[in-house]
């Protein structure tokens, strides 16, 4: 998991870079980086936010770590 994480990271910070770049294709025309910066933000700080609640899982109990798995694949399942 926390190799998917780390993965998408690479991948999200290689987006984001294309994209202030202005080279980044968009796949609807007429859309640009600007147009989805904010919410691209908002779940990467949700992302954070999930992966610290996963290893404070780690060191709980199992349904504690379940649960913070489960909204890490929900935070994660939003941005594909």
């Amino acid at each position: 998991m926390f190799y998917e994480l780390k993965s998408f990271s690479s991948l999200k910070d290689t987006t984001i870079l294309f994209a202030t770049a202005g080279t980044l294709n968009s796949e609807h025309d007429g859309e640009t980086f600007a147009d989805h910066r904010e919410a691209i933000l908002k779940t990467a700080k949700a992302l954070v936010e999930d992966t610290k609640t996963l290893v404070a899982g780690a060191a709980s109990s199992q349904e504690q770590l379940a649960s913070a798995a489960q909204a890490a694949v929900r935070t994660i399942t939003k941005v594909i």
